[in-house]
């Protein structure tokens, strides 16, 4: 009798972070837990026939200021098994979360509330996605050493030890012991670099087609009287106009640079791309999971599966980040020496609390030197620099890949 109201209690707790139809369901986080800040996997399971769509919807900002809406939207279309569809969605609201699944068997709705800490984790069910983890979650069990290695990347904290590993910091996060992970999510803004609008086609070809223009209206005004100088004039002039339009048209509606930068401790990390992009157009789509960066966060913005959807004009820049992944790092720092395990060069090298070091080769390690300034091979990177760890180092790779290897710690 005990074991069946045990068993019926656990069956509730699993149904609570669920909303659930016949034959569907919609889940966010880990059973309606999750943590604002970081991304949470938003999924749509169907076990049963029939076509369904789970939508999410919350807000963002201040009353004051005016809240900015948020919506994300999953469709699975009639079939026969099981079937899944699921996204990776930036949260950093502390409002309630609506999620609604609706179906041909019926349609529910449940309020989920965002935590905001860390929350505690059994293991039983991890997705492989290092961005579910910048909240630093706690893990309670043991885990394979690939699993651990992704949610470390991310900055889980593991508390026991698996096979083949260490205790101390790995990546953003922690085996063995406890360490807030480190918030890069607003420092990772001075990384976006600056992005200008799309070049006109031919800039100096419509200059002189505007001014050739000019000068056929000073002689159409004085020749208006005579036919055939109206009509050469006026083919002429509408010539030129197509001319001009089509050298003023800019290249693309819009143009991008990205920025990558690896992030960890112990050779091992998250790989994050900071992208700016200038368009023309107020149609804003941009990849899947796409998170705005500080000014811009506050944008009413929308999530599928494919594409995330921006409600703002043209004519201006967005800085956003993609959801991060794990990455191998190829620098760090081991009892006073640095190593580079690459096969690329490593540049612009400076460790806090010793200063800046000579460019590293591929493969090789060397001693480092303590020098009396610590001059930054970087102006831009002066604040962020001063927020790191002494032994931190930072490093760049010939195609401008920042690297940043924090301290191990035991």
């Amino acid at each position: 009798m005990v074991a069946l109201v045990l068993l019926l209690s656990m069956a509730r707790a699993e149904e609570e972070g669920l909303v659930r139809v016949p034959g569907a369901f919609a889940e966010l986080g880990w059973q309606g837990r999750f943590s604002r800040g970081s991304w949470v996997e938003f999924r749509l399971v169907a076990t049963g026939a029939g076509a369904f769509t789970a939508e999410l919807t919350t807000t963002e900002g201040k009353v004051l200021e005016g809240l900015t809406p948020i919506t994300a939207q999953l469709e699975l279309p009639d079939g026969v098994g099981i079937r899944e569809t699921r996204l990776l969605l930036p949260i950093t609201t502390t409002r309630m979360v609506k999620i609604s699944l609706s179906g041909a068997t019926g349609s529910d709705f449940k309020r989920f509330e965002p935590s905001s800490s860390a929350i505690e984790l059994d293991g039983s069910r991890l997705p492989l996605d290092s961005s579910l983890y910048l909240s630093g979650h706690r893990i309670t069990n043991q885990l394979e050493p690939k699993t651990a290695l992704v949610v470390l990347a991310g900055g889980a904290q593991i508390r026991e030890i698996p096979k083949g590993l260490e205790r101390g910091n790995w990546g953003l996060g922690a085996i063995g012991g406890s360490s807030e992970p480190p918030q890069f999510l607003r420092i990772l803004t001075q990384f976006a670099p600056q992005v200008t609008a799309p070049p006109r086609r031919h800039a100096l070809l419509g200059f002189w087609a505007v001014g050739i223009f000019v000068v056929l209206l000073g002689l159409y005004s004085l020749k208006r009287r005579d036919p055939k100088y109206t009509i050469a004039l006026a083919g002429s002039s509408l010539m030129l106009a197509g001319v001009g339009w089509w050298a003023s048209q800019p290249t693309a509606p819009y143009t991008e640079k990205t920025k990558q930068i690896l992030i960890g401790a112990r050779g091992w990390g998250t790989l994050w791309t900071v992208h700016s992009r200038f368009s023309l157009r107020p149609e804003w789509v941009l990849p899947a999971g796409a998170l705005p960066l500080e000014p811009e966060i506050h944008i009413e913005r929308k999530y599928n599966s494919t594409q995330t959807t921006l409600k703002k004009a043209g004519w201006q820049q967005v800085r956003y980040l993609t959801p991060p992944k794990a990455s191998r790092i190829p620098i760090r720092l081991e009892e006073n020496r640095l190593i580079n395990d690459s096969n690329t060069p490593l540049e612009r090298i400076f460790v806090r609390g010793y200063g800046r070091q000579e460019p590293l080769q591929a493969g090789q390690s060397r001693e480092m030197t303590a020098q009396i300034y610590e001059t930054l091979p970087w102006d831009e990177y002066t604040e962020l620099m001063q927020t790191l760890p002494d032994g931190a180092v930072m490093a760049q790779q010939p195609n401008g890949r920042l690297l940043i290897a924090l301290a191990d710690g035991k």
